[in-house]
């Protein structure tokens, strides 16, 4: 996935010189197969710092998962299935979730050399299933998201609730002493590292491509990637971050907002985002024949009052700016033949400010004379 990409990246990158030992689900991405895993082991350091074993979350059994962690000090778990509909039944997330992390938190007990475990969760585990009257929400890491009161709709929210809810009640009865973290993004969008940017950038493929024909009204909080990865590496060494939940949750934007920047920033490459609104008179018919569309219901007009203050408290994490993750992302989708380029199109790249681009001609220009 595009988070685990980034760790890896910064993990390779760190001073610290780590070396990483990185699970790929077989199907999806054989660790032999050069062609689906040239973007990993292209980046600096991977050529002697990182290996690639496959492993299968419900598929493998406890041997492969401890041979995974065998020797590892920090273990941190990003995977967990993303659906890009609503499933035909809960189980379809919930086990997988579930059965995925309590794996990989075996196996670590089993591991005596394993210190710290850093579990990706998600706002998802915090900010759902909450029933009460619109604008009284403001959650943080002390709330957990309502599954009791979660429907079809929200069975991917409820995955993520259960999953981490069984992280937490399996550290209370773990005796070996390793602790445990969890990381709750809200929405992670931002540049790509991987050829299949993932699925959470679908909302900013949709918008830009009209594939979303109409804008909800819909609030979601934004976090860039980058933020997103940086939490995970510095929560596997910070004593402060042992035994804690930290919320990655920047500025709050609506999808009207998201359509805004999209379309300041892409307009003049000749691109025409999604700028027709969505009544809600068509979201509530639709509610009653759509799980998808209830779950726009559920949430529309509701604010994304998610605090992720504690990635600065505890981290020293400053967000990045939302707008520019959102544009950076659109980027990857069109760098990456997910979008295709219009003959306007400029790349990110070629964006670089007028004074940098002349710093860098300079210093050229006297390493010649050199």
């Amino acid at each position: 996935g595009n988070i685990a990409s980034h760790i890896v990246k910064d993990l390779l990158g760190s001073e610290k010189k780590y070396a990483v030992r990185g699970t790929v689900r077989g199907t999806v991405r054989d660790p032999t197969n050069a062609r689906k895993t040239a973007f990993l082991k292209a980046l600096p350091g991977a050529a002697e710092r990182l290996e690639l074993v496959a492993l299968d979350l419900l598929k493998s059994g406890p041997e492969g998962f401890e041979a995974a962690v065998a020797g590892c000090t920090y273990v941190l778990h990003t995977a967990s299935p993303y659906p890009l509909s609503s499933p035909k039944t809960e189980d379809e997330l919930v086990r997988p979730a579930v059965e995925g992390t309590l794996s990989v938190l075996r196996a670590c007990a089993a591991t005596p050399s394993v210190k710290r475990v850093v579990v990706t969760s998600s706002c998802a585990a915090i900010a759902y299933g909450h029933r009460g009257p619109i604008g009284a929400e403001k959650y943080n890491e002390d709330t957990w998201s309502e599954d009791a009161n979660m429907g079809l709709d929200e069975a991917y929210m409820k995955s993520k609730t259960m999953a981490e809810k069984a992280a937490w009640a399996f550290m209370k009865e773990e005796k070996r002493g390793f602790a445990l973290t969890a990381v709750n993004p809200a929405g992670v969008f931002g540049p790509s590292v991987s050829p299949n940017p993932g699925t959470s950038l679908e909302i900013i493929e949709g918008i830009l491509t009209r594939k979303i024909p109409m804008i909800p009204s819909v609030s979601i909080g934004v976090v860039d990637v980058r933020d997103v990865a940086l939490t995970h590496v510095k929560a596997m060494t910070c004593p402060e971050a042992a035994g804690k939940r930290i919320v990655n949750s920047g500025e709050e934007l609506t999808f009207a907002d998201i359509a805004e920047t999209l379309r300041d920033a892409f307009g003049p490459m000749g691109y025409s985002p999604t700028s027709l609104y969505m009544p809600y008179a068509l979201v509530w018919i639709g509610s009653f024949f759509s799980t998808d569309v209830m779950l726009l219901w559920r949430t529309w007009g509701r604010p994304f009052n998610v605090d992720g203050s504690n990635v600065t408290k505890i981290l020293g994490i400053e967000y990045r700016d939302a707008r520019q993750a959102l544009i950076e992302s659109a980027h990857a989708l069109v760098d990456h033949g997910i979008v295709a380029k219009t003959e306007g199109y400029v790349p990110a790249s070629s964006k670089a400010k007028p004074e940098a681009a002349g710093a860098a001609a300079g210093a050229e220009a006297e390493k010649k004379q050199d």
